[in-house]
């Protein structure tokens, strides 16, 4: 009962057709996508609207159509997942132009760099800093992607077929990607959403938050940014979170929001204390709303202008080996180059992304929280005690002390399974265009070839 209705993500088919040059150029694309929104959708508009921004990527293909579609289902109602469609979206993209660039016999990662050299994305946003080519650079020199990418193909070529190879097939992709900070909708009910800040007369400040559930470590993180502002010391701040009746509501806790919204707007409350403090007697209060917010250029009818209040930015490479007898991926490595703004913790956002692309890896298995993870094995001396055996996994950030903060998780989940993909897919020589993968679809996959 616990699989057949728990709440998961929207399920998702994209159909994706190119017009690909003889110069390995891209110059017209169709993309049509279907969500399961289940029997009572939620935030339906907002999840058909970045998945259409993550379909398009940020290639610049002269002409592309995009078409999402939302379908009521009898099936359970799906939750609102990290990403919001971006995550199954930007696989579908990532895989696409992975099996693009090898149908133009190009190496993939140079292939996206030559498509990273923009100024604006497919919407028209253009952002302060498109940071991708850099990523991809130092990603692939951290992986050693060039040589391993072009050894891996050389082997795949040599072997006349799966059953010709011995015990282990190894492939290495690459994915790269944006994900956007915040809702792309302006109505009337999030410009209400707010943060409000009081000061008292014995230095002690509150932040209200409404029904938020803050997380530990954004607590510290708001925190440390009164003190930056105020000087009033971390002790001495308190995060007031309660009924909305007293307290002033601030929205859903999710794409990336409290990192990248609501630390802004505690930052803006604490820089208007600021300036009323020694000019005003004590208490003060401030609130600021989505409202105050740098106003977006976001047009939802002609589907243009910069639709998210920060962007983050990521490359990723994952190398994967696959056991011919049992069909099952092990991780060899992953690697990951972000840009998420500014870093307030740096070994938190480490282990944030590191958690994250184990979920991922696990979302790309079909693996459920409720079974032994692909990483988990029995060990000799006990089988009821588990031995983990997680992939080295390493993590870095650039920028890290510049721009609004950007969200990482949602990041790290929507480029890791293309890239797990596409080294299965050079590993096997099969063209995988789904997820999960588990050992039986592999079988299924390298019988039709």
């Amino acid at each position: 009962e616990t699989a057949d209705f728990s709440t998961r993500k929207a399920p998702m088919k994209m159909k994706r057709s190119s017009s690909l040059g003889s110069d390995g150029k891209v110059y017209s694309e169709k993309v049509e996508l279907l969500f399961d929104v289940g029997a009572f959708p939620l935030f339906s508009r907002e999840l058909l609207t970045r998945a259409s921004i993550a379909a398009a990527g940020y290639y610049s293909i002269p002409n592309i159509r995009v078409e999402a579609k939302a379908l009521i289902t009898s099936s359970p109602p799906k939750n609102l997942y990290r990403g919001l469609g971006m995550s199954q979206s930007l696989f579908a993209t990532e895989t696409h132009f992975s099996r693009l660039a090898e149908l133009a016999q190009h190496n993939p990662g140079e292939w996206k760099q030559e498509y990273s050299h923009i100024r604006e994305l497919p919407t028209g946003a253009r952002p302060k800093e498109i940071p991708l080519n850099q990523l991809l650079e130092e990603v692939m020199e951290n992986s050693d992607f060039y040589r391993k990418h072009a050894a891996y193909e050389q082997i795949k070529k040599r072997r006349s077929s799966v059953k010709a190879a011995k015990r282990y097939l190894r492939g290495i992709g690459i994915s790269s990607g944006f994900t956007g900070n915040g809702f792309t909708l302006r109505s009337d009910a999030k410009r209400a959403w707010s943060i409000k800040v009081r000061l008292d007369k014995q230095d002690q400040l509150a932040i209200y938050c409404g029904d938020l559930t803050v997380p530990v470590t954004i607590q510290r993180i708001w925190k440390k940014r009164a003190y930056e502002i105020l000087g009033i010391a971390e002790e001495n701040v308190e995060i007031v979170a309660g009924d909305t009746d007293s307290l002033p509501d601030s929205g859903p806790m999710m794409l990336s929001s409290a990192i990248s919204v609501y630390t802004n707007l505690v930052a803006r409350c604490c820089k208007q204390i600021r300036k009323q403090r020694f000019n005003h007697p004590l208490p003060l209060e401030v609130r600021r709303g989505f409202g105050s917010l740098k106003k977006s250029s976001w047009d939802e009818t002609s589907f243009s202008g910069n639709p998210f209040v920060g962007y983050s930015w990521g490359a990723v490479v994952v190398e994967t080996e696959l056991d011919v007898l049992t069909l099952m991926p092990e991780i060899r490595g992953v690697w990951g180059v972000f840009d998420a703004g500014k870093i307030y913790d740096n070994d938190y956002a480490v282990s944030i992304a590191e958690s994250s692309i184990f979920e991922a890896l696990a979302w790309s298995m079909g693996e459920q929280k409720f079974t032994p993870r692909y990483y988990q094995e029995y060990s000799l001396e006990s089988h009821e005690q588990l031995s983990f055996r997680l992939p080295p996994v390493d993590v870095r950030f650039v920028s890290g002390e510049k721009g609004l903060p950007g969200g990482i998780t949602p990041l790290a989940e929507a480029l890791v399974p293309s890239a797990f993909v596409s080294a299965l897919c050079q590993a096997t020589g099969a063209y995988f265009d789904r997820l999960p993968i588990t050992p039986e679809i592999i079988q299924s996959y390298l019988e039709e070839r």
